[in-house]
């Protein structure tokens, strides 16, 4: 049975790093096709400055936690959700569709975006042309095991 996640303690920088949650046992990828098998048992972060930094952790049994701290004016908050996931599309063209367990700050479920096979180390940047973010760039990297200080 899934818990909802709380936020015990969070330490906050200027940046928006989060750091002191409770890190998972990591996991591994039995299929080595798995387009996702370099996310599992690592840490998915994304950072958007100065709005939000995002990490996330990818189960191979198809649950996912994530964590996102966000700077909206003065207010600086700090949130953690857990849920399930599926991977559609094809090679080149998926999505991760993340559902989140009932929360009252949790995005809207389906929440749908793109995502691509990647290991430790890559870099990748994405900017947005349109939405909310629009005329902003969001950083992502896959670092080794649950990160939670990076």
């Amino acid at each position: 049975m899934r818990k909802q996640i709380l936020v015990v303690a969070a330490v906050v920088s200027v940046g928006g790093a989060i750091a002191a949650f409770a890190a998972d046992a990591p996991s591994t990828s039995k299929n080595a096709d798995d387009p996702l098998a370099g996310y599992y048992g690592n840490t998915l972060m994304s950072m958007n400055q100065p709005h939000y930094v995002i990490r996330i952790w990818l189960y191979p049994n198809g649950d996912f936690k994530e964590f996102k701290a966000t700077h909206e004016g003065d207010n600086l908050e700090v949130h953690g959700w857990e849920g399930s996931y599926k991977l559609q599309g094809k090679p080149g063209a998926y999505q991760l569709c993340k559902n989140f367990l009932p929360n009252p700050a949790a995005p809207r479920s389906p929440e749908c975006v793109d995502i691509a096979p990647h290991k430790i180390g890559d870099v990748w940047r994405v900017n947005y042309k349109e939405g909310p973010f629009k005329g902003t760039t969001e950083t992502f990297t896959v670092s080794k095991g649950h990160d939670t200080e990076s």
